[in-house]
């Protein structure tokens, strides 16, 4: 039995593409109070992402990390030239995978406050607003691992997670379930 104290909410995925990386020294990218983006959909053309970085821009705002199933094709190149060019700062990790991947990517949007765009839900991203972005103080991405530290979620939202986490790790019999339960409770406190 071992237990890990950390800084932050740590993802086991790191950056989609290296071209994302703004310091090459470490091969990290650290971004401050950035924006982020959750969806379980694949993002695949350049209209998956324009709109939202539009708006983002008209509000002043150039920092948007993106959680997505992947993030591909044109997607990705309208992110990469945008960030070499200096315009806007993006940088895109895959969400968590498992069968319990959209339990997690809700976690994620609990403790940011963001709104999490699903297929299942017909959630469009073009309708995205800043206001459904999640927020945190400093998102730390390497190459197989990300941070989010001060995640700017509801404390009632997060409270009411951690709680229904810890009820399922007590309740639950099935090794696995209570296990993924534990896991969540762990990654939530």
């Amino acid at each position: 039995t071992y237990m890990e104290m950390s800084d932050g909410f740590k993802i086991e995925r790191g950056y989609i593409s290296p071209y994302m990386i703004i310091d090459p020294d470490r091969m990290e990218t650290v971004l401050e109070k950035p924006y982020f983006l959750l969806t379980d959909y694949r993002l695949l053309e350049h209209t998956d992402v324009i709109p939202v970085m539009e708006k983002m821009v008209k509000a002043g705002k150039r920092e948007l990390v993106i959680i997505a199933d992947g993030v591909e094709s044109n997607a990705l190149a309208t992110l990469i030239a945008n960030k070499v060019q200096g315009k806007f700062f993006t940088i895109a990790i895959n969400a968590p995978g498992g069968e319990n991947k959209k339990v997690l990517l809700e976690d994620i949007g609990i403790l940011l406050g963001a709104k999490v765009f699903t297929d299942s839900q017909g959630d469009k991203l073009e309708t995205a607003t800043v206001e459904d972005l999640g927020r945190a103080e400093r998102f730390i991405c390497r190459q197989d691992e990300s941070i989010i530290v001060g995640p700017k979620g509801k404390k009632t939202d997060t409270l009411k997670a951690i709680s229904a986490a810890k009820n399922a790790m007590e309740r639950e019999t099935i090794p696995s379930r209570k296990e993924f339960a534990t896991y969540r409770y762990g990654k939530l406190t």
